[in-house]
């Protein structure tokens, strides 16, 4: 699946796996005659898991790959609705991605790695809002900032993003690492069960890179939000790639690359259409988040 390793671990994980992952033992059903102090616990979701292994693959000489799981987790508490005192049922896919820091060099941050792969498996439109806070199971091991809750016609139906600096200290993980974990049944649920169908343009596209300085508490989603809407509204193909990333220290202010593709389905595009698609974004993002084009 998109270039990455399935792989299929234990259901029930020593109580350290948990704690490394900053999640809460106490919410997890604890197994009292476990035959293994390493099976005690009935996991809370997917990912720690999968970051326990990250750490043997690295030291086995793989410097670059992709892990992921698809299986059930349980939350203590948590029962099915139509059976009484049985545990529910939660079906999720959870993917982590590491490399070492030579095959990082260059790349963006790793969020974006992960967020790629997300969108590439999901083919859904996919909106992400900022994690201020992790306080529930499936948002314990990332990082505040850089991660993101992921919404599916405006329900949640996971997480994707960075780990936070314990997790990684506890799981040894290289520098470069993120992941992401869904539940699939909401995924099922919330996605468009119609198709449409846009045909791939015939003549000869364009691409324009932008950077964008906003202030540095402007999340990047807004960015691409405000973008994508004057895309949206265009007669034009197009897409968006994140390009990079760049906040000095010391500075109020981020700057943020888009690399924006452009194509017309009818004829090879024009240089005023490019010009008036990227005359409209300025205006937007000047607007509605008080950046400038640098």
């Amino acid at each position: 699946m998109a270039g990455a390793n399935e792989v299929l671990t234990y259901s029930f994980v020593h109580g350290k796996i948990l704690e490394q992952a900053g999640q809460d033992a106490t919410q997890a059903f604890k197994i009292t005659n476990a035959i293994s102090p390493d099976l005690q616990y009935y996991r809370l979701s997917l990912l720690p898991s999968l970051l326990s292994k990250v750490r043997q693959n690295s030291k086995q000489g793989y410097d670059s790959f992709a892990l992921f799981e698809i299986n059930k987790v349980h939350q203590k508490d948590v029962f099915d609705a139509d059976e009484i005192d049985v545990p529910a049922e939660f079906h999720h896919l959870a993917l982590t991605v590491a490399l070492s820091p030579k095959r990082a060099a260059g790349k963006g941050d790793p969020y974006y790695e992960a967020k790629s792969l997300l969108e590439f498996i999901v083919q859904s439109a996919l909106k992400f809002v900022p994690i201020t806070e992790g306080k529930d199971a499936l948002s314990a091991p990332f990082q505040p900032g850089r991660s993101a809750h992921v919404l599916l016609n405006g329900k949640i139906i996971g997480v994707v993003g960075e780990y936070r600096a314990a997790v990684t200290k506890g799981f040894k993980l290289p520098e470069y690492a993120a992941g992401f974990e869904i539940d699939t049944r909401l995924l099922f649920k919330y996605r468009n069960k119609s198709k449409t169908y846009t045909a791939p343009g015939r003549f000869q596209g364009t691409e324009q890179d932008i950077s964008i300085q906003v202030a540095e508490n402007i999340a990047y989603e807004e960015v691409i939000t405000a973008v994508e809407g004057v895309l949206q509204n265009s007669h034009l193909l197009s897409s968006v790639t994140p390009i990079d990333i760049y906040a000095p220290e010391n500075n109020a202010t981020k700057t943020i690359t888009l690399r924006i593709a452009l194509s017309d389905s009818q004829k090879t595009i024009a240089t005023n259409d490019v010009k008036q698609c990227i005359e409209q974004i300025t205006a937007e993002v000047t607007t509605k988040l008080n950046a400038r084009i640098v």
